[in-house]
Formats: structure tokens, sequence, C-alpha cells
């Protein structure tokens, strides 16, 4: 068995990669990694210090400056004959790259693998997080996103030497949408999707102005801000920090839950949190029964005590 991660183009993150190399070393001793996208030399000088992949595959072509799945596509479909396995950390270009692989292929794709039994049974989430899903896997190529939270960073040099070797980019066979605009978002706080801690605010939170206090506690604990659809509905906070089910699924070790009932939405896009703890004046509120820890009292009264008291 052979596993082929592939890196999302103008990747920064190698914590996100080491979370997926250890799902991959889960199914296989050896794992090879496909750079997608223009070359990227920070992201290629950091594999090659891991010492973890045998090949980092680069994909270099003037074209793929603003690249899009439909220019990749080909080329992953090219070598895909020489592996069992092809991972991707979930995100918006693994929704969009994985399934048409795994269509190409003709084999299934699963989404958001949180556990590996073995190198063809699974665990993965359902029904918007409500339910787990254990799948056995006949296909000939197992084409998987990982939920890369729910997976340790792998840590220690296991002695390989990684080679460099270039893939060339093929034709598309698909029609290749037009890029147009590319808009990066800046961030003050460690991404949502990554953060180890998250606190995040509900619509009792009241007002935009009144997130200040979410945002104060997340500095003084090194996390990021969260909301639920409500306070983003409401223009309390961007859509990008929504946590949910029609939002960003995180899994922190600390997930602090601010003046938010608790709804089956919210809930499906943060129960794998390891420790919750809620604030909330309500004391029937939804939150209280799956929270670790919950804080009965106004938001407004906690929340200045514990930032005094973290600063």
């Amino acid at each position: 068995m052979r596993v082929l991660c592939l890196i999302e183009p103008n990747s920064a993150n190698i914590v996100t990669l080491c979370r997926c190399l250890s799902a991959a070393f889960q199914v296989a001793p050896e794992v090879d990694a496909l750079l997608l996208g223009e070359h990227n030399e920070a992201m290629i000088d950091a594999v090659m210090k891991l010492n973890m992949v045998s090949t980092l595959w680069s994909v270099e072509d003037s074209q793929l400056a603003q690249p899009v799945a439909e220019q990749l596509l080909d080329t992953c479909i090219e070598h895909a004959h020489l592996y069992t396995h092809i991972l991707m950390a979930s995100s918006s270009w693994s929704k969009n790259l994985l399934p048409k692989i795994a269509a190409r292929l003709d084999v299934s794709q699963i989404s958001d693998v949180i556990r590996i039994e073995n190198p063809s049974t699974v665990l993965h989430p359902i029904y918007a997080g409500h339910a787990l899903e254990e799948v056995d896997v006949f296909d000939k190529t197992c084409v998987w996103s990982i939920r890369t939270s729910m997976f340790a960073p792998i840590v220690g040099d296991r002695g390989i030497q990684t080679r460099l070797e270039n893939m060339p980019l093929c034709h598309p066979t698909l029609p290749v949408p037009e890029f147009i605009e590319a808009v990066t978002l800046t961030h003050e706080r460690p991404l949502l999707s990554q953060a180890q801690i998250v606190i995040a605010g509900g619509r009792g939170v009241g007002s935009a102005e009144n997130f200040e206090l979410i945002y104060q506690l997340a500095d003084c604990l090194g996390g990021a801000v969260g909301a639920t659809r409500a306070a983003v509905d409401a223009g309390y906070i961007s859509n990008e920090l929504q946590v949910g089910q029609t939002g960003q699924v995180v899994a922190p070790d600390l997930y602090i839950a601010v003046g938010l009932s608790g709804a089956v939405q919210h809930i499906a896009g943060m129960k794998e949190s390891k420790v919750v703890i809620a604030i909330n004046k309500d004391p029937n509120a939804p939150i209280f029964e799956m929270a670790d820890y919950g804080f009965q009292g106004d938001l407004f009264e906690v929340l200045p005590h514990l930032v005094e008291k973290l600063s």
C-alpha cells in the first residue's frame, strides 16, 4: 500500500500537513505528497526538512498562478494508479477536487474522516454530525478527506530522505473556469479551523460592539473567535467565523460558548471539542446539556471578570 497526500495550492500551514500525514501513516508506511499549484518554495523547504515523505511531487507551470481544481484534475488522475489511497485535509479545496478525482476513478469518496480503524475501514460523521458511520471500503483506490483537527500532528524525524520530483501538468479535459479575483482574508488570531482554543458568541452577545468582549477573552487565551449563524445573520460578526452545520466544523481542546443557546445546527460544528464551557444566563439553555462546565450568569458580568483574571 502507498498513500498520496495532496497539499492545496498556496498552503503555508505545515501543521495541517503534519496532521494529514499522521492519518496517512496509519494507513501505510510509505507516503508521498503532491504540492498543487505554482512553485511554493516555503512549503517545499518545510516538507523536505520533515524527513517524512518519500517523494514530494511539485507541479510547476505558469498556468497555475491562480489554480482551479479543473486544471489539476487530470494531473492527479494520471498518477493515481500508483497509489492505494489519496488523502487531503478537509477544506474548500478538498470539497472541490476530491469528488472529481473519485468520479473519474469510478470509486467512492469519503469526507471528513475522523478515525482510521485500518487501511480499508474509517469513521466519519453523517447527518450533520448527529451520527458516526463506519465505512468498509473495497475500492481499488481510496479517496478520503481528513478532518485534521481529529489527528495529532506527527512529530519526530522518520529518517526518510525526501526526493523532490517535478510532475508535469496534464492538459485539462474539463472546461477550466475563468479566474476573476481572489480576496485574501487577514487574521489577527489563529485560524478558526486549526485553533486549539475557540471562544464562540451567539445572538445573546447582543451587538457587534459587544463582541469586543469575545475578542478580548480570545486574545487572553490565544484563541480563535467563532459565532453562531444567528449572530452572523444579525450582523454581529463576519460569516467566515460561523461554526455549525452550514459553517466551519471545529474540534479544539477548549470551546467556550458564550451567549448561545446550543441549537443542533451549531452543535454539529463543535461537538467534537474536547472540553466545552458554556456561559449563559438561561439555566435551560440546551448548551448546558453537552457542556463539561457551565456558568449560569450574565455574560456581561462573567466575561469582564475572566478577562481581568487572565490578563
